[in-house]
């Protein structure tokens, strides 16, 4: 692990778990339920990731917890299902350049989730692997699905498609029942759509696109943090098409990728590959032009 660290820590309110930093950035990934991402940011500085999710579920005699952090499920959504909770102690192994978490596999559901980390040996790049194996005896159907709580007071900005496709339709906007389209935090540019998170605000709203960029960037503390993900041609997403969705309430904004719906056959697994980064100083932008030049010189070509 050239270059790079990992500890074990007690946390105040995780729990046990890991700190693994190359010195410049840090993760803290929990022990004790999982597999999650509790913190991310730079060293000493404020945690970019929501950790103050007060929100629970129940399924069954179990509890689901939303927590905080970046945490795995399989789309679509549906209950029981996508919310079996995580609430079991996970395995945690290193690699060569950073963790790999595994998780028992899904009571009913029956698939295991596995999230492997690697940082970079410096700055803030993170390369996420998520991987869902099918412990059932027959071949299941789904998208996995990264989801990434954000923490409140920032501002998200997402890029359309821009592909010229003449007289057929370029962008597929998915709306859920709840959302409006005049909502005040909802920005409908030209070529972004922007998203803030306004503390207090409990209207809740959720959007997803075909975002074939391939990414999606967030504001917040002085810093700007990307999320990237592998888009596919050609295949079927969730929800109507979407290969990027977000959601925004009171106390947290989702920054939320999703892989084409895919067939896994018994006893095998699919993949779904994100990509983190933290860029120090940039505050969000105030117009399109300003958030082309962002992008020019911090996000093009690296995802």
């Amino acid at each position: 692990m050239t270059g790079l660290s990992v500890e074990e820590i007690e946390h105040p309110k995780y729990g046990a778990g890991i700190r693994l930093t190359n010195g410049e950035v840090e993760l803290l990934i929990p022990r004790d339920f999982g597999p999650r991402v509790m913190f991310y940011g730079f060293c000493g500085g404020a945690n970019m990731l929501c950790d103050e999710a007060h929100l629970d579920q129940q399924v069954d005699d179990e509890v689901w917890r939303a927590v905080g952090g970046h945490r795995f499920w399989h789309s679509p959504e549906a209950f029981p299902r996508t919310y079996m909770p995580d609430n079991e102690p996970v395995e945690i192994s290193l690699t060569d350049s950073g963790v790999r978490i595994v998780q028992k596999e899904e009571k009913w559901v029956q698939v295991q989730k596995e999230v492997e980390l690697t940082l970079a040996p410096g700055g803030g790049r993170v390369d996420i692997v998520h991987k869902m194996k099918n412990g059932n005896a027959w071949d299941i159907s789904l998208a996995l699905w990264g989801i990434t709580m954000m923490a409140p007071g920032g501002e998200e900005w997402i890029p359309q498609p821009n592909v010229d496709t003449g007289y057929l339709s370029n962008r597929h906007i998915s709306l859920w029942s709840y959302t409006r389209m005049d909502d005040p935090r909802l920005g409908w540019g030209s070529r972004y759509i922007r998203l803030k998170q306004e503390p207090g605000r409990k209207t809740p709203c959720k959007i997803g696109l075909n975002n074939e960029a391939g990414w999606a960037s967030y504001f917040n503390h002085g810093n700007m943090f990307i999320k990237g993900f592998v888009y596919a041609d050609g295949v079927t997403y969730p929800d109507g098409g979407c290969s990027y969705e977000t959601y925004v309430n009171e106390f947290m904004l989702e920054m939320e990728s999703l892989s084409p719906l895919v067939t896994v056959r018994a006893g095998e697994s699919a993949y779904h590959k994100e990509f983190w980064d933290l860029i120090p100083d940039v505050s969000a932008p105030g117009t399109e032009e300003e958030m082309e030049q962002i992008h020019a010189v911090h996000i093009e070509g690296k995802f």
